[in-house]
């Protein structure tokens, strides 16, 4: 599956390997536990972080895994969000360091 990262300067089309998200599941389910103990969202501290704001926290992984080119890390996160938003095509990063900026980009079907 196709996931496209966006960006001021570049658009990253990733194929993403469906079997990824079933082989990480528990590395996901880790990562929401952390983030049931709530995240900070730029300035501000989210206590239950919903799932767009998780996707968000992920997004913002993303962003500093092409800043590190660290192709595992990209990998998992784009990974993170396909396996908890299907419907998701790609996202726009904003590089203002808050996380609520970025978008993710869904399909019709999508009920978020």
């Amino acid at each position: 599956m196709k996931f496209s990262i966006r960006n001021e300067i570049e658009i990253l089309e990733l194929e993403v390997d469906p079997q990824l998200l079933g082989e990480a599941e528990e590395f996901f389910q880790k990562m929401d536990a952390d983030m049931d103990q709530g995240c900070r969202m730029g300035p501000i501290f989210v206590a239950e972080p919903d799932p767009v704001e998780r996707a968000q926290m992920a997004a913002q992984k993303i962003m500093m895994a092409m800043e590190e080119d660290n192709q595992m890390l990209l990998q998992m996160m784009v990974g993170y969000i396909l396996a908890r938003h299907p419907n998701c095509q790609g996202v726009v990063l904003n590089d203002t360091g808050d996380p609520k900026n970025h978008q993710l980009l869904m399909t019709e079907s999508s009920t978020l």
